[in-house]
């Protein structure tokens, strides 16, 4: 009886570490950077680059379902949102980006098609509004990647707009 207990208390131990660990760290991808680097990130379908980075540090990136984060009347997500912070080598969280930073969302054809009639793009989570915002969106590699520059490192979303 006593080993059970010892064992259960042991289990009990590493789950509480390691939710911890997941706490603290976060989900997704942790990805070094130095300044001056060109990197890019993937994590399934989207991503983010970075072209001769401002800073050296470390790069999070992670993917996530709707929770909380509502498409507006008249727009759905057409994939998972894409969480994106920075955070120097001080371990300082960098919240405006400096430089050319981009988030990326690989396209099927149904999505390539929606971006063709101006009714697709990357949208950006303004925690301070708590509204979505446009992020200019463009096409590269035929059109099979949509890509904006971003301005603040958070939470983006490609969304589809009925017509």
């Amino acid at each position: 009886m006593k080993n059970g207990k010892k064992i259960l208390l042991i289990a009990l131990a590493l789950v509480l570490v390691a939710s911890t660990v997941l706490a603290v760290t976060g989900p997704g991808k942790w990805v070094p950077i130095k300044k001056g680097q060109n990197l890019s990130v993937n994590i399934g379908r989207a991503g983010v680059s970075y072209t001769d980075s401002f800073y050296a540090g470390t790069v999070n990136v992670w993917r996530l379902g709707d929770y909380g984060y509502h498409a507006p009347k008249g727009f759905e997500f057409t994939q998972l949102l894409l969480g994106v912070k920075f955070y120097d080598k001080n371990w300082n969280r960098i919240q405006t980006v400096t430089g050319a930073v981009y988030v990326f969302f690989d396209l099927r054809q149904k999505e390539q098609n929606a971006f063709r009639d101006n009714r697709l793009s990357i949208y950006y989570f303004d925690t301070w509004k708590g509204l979505w915002k446009v992020c200019p969106t463009y096409t590269i590699n035929g059109g099979s990647r949509a890509v904006c520059r971003i301005r603040n490192y958070g939470v983006y979303g490609l969304m589809f707009r009925d017509p």
